[in-house]
């Protein structure tokens, strides 16, 4: 069965899982528009599944900050691992 959804960033917010220091960062910067444009931009007209588009952002949020332009503070990231 194929499934195609409209999501905002609310909703990723919601449906992913251990992405929460990624989407802060990104909601804490007020960057979620163009956080959403870059998902556009990234899948290119593909359209990822759940499990591809919570690994995008789960594992390559050095490059989401960084086509973001998020800079973390390393001290801050150790304190966000740690808990």
């Amino acid at each position: 069965m194929y499934v195609k959804n409209d999501l905002d960033f609310n909703d990723l917010q919601n449906e992913c899982w251990e992405c929460d220091y990624t989407l802060d960062a990104i909601s804490d910067n007020d960057k979620e528009e163009e956080f959403m444009a870059l998902l556009e931009e990234q899948f290119n007209g593909d359209i990822p599944d759940m499990t591809e588009l919570n690994d995008f952002i789960r594992f390559e949020d050095d490059f989401i900050f960084d086509a973001l332009g998020i800079h973390i503070d390393d001290d801050e990231e150790e304190e966000d691992e740690e808990e």
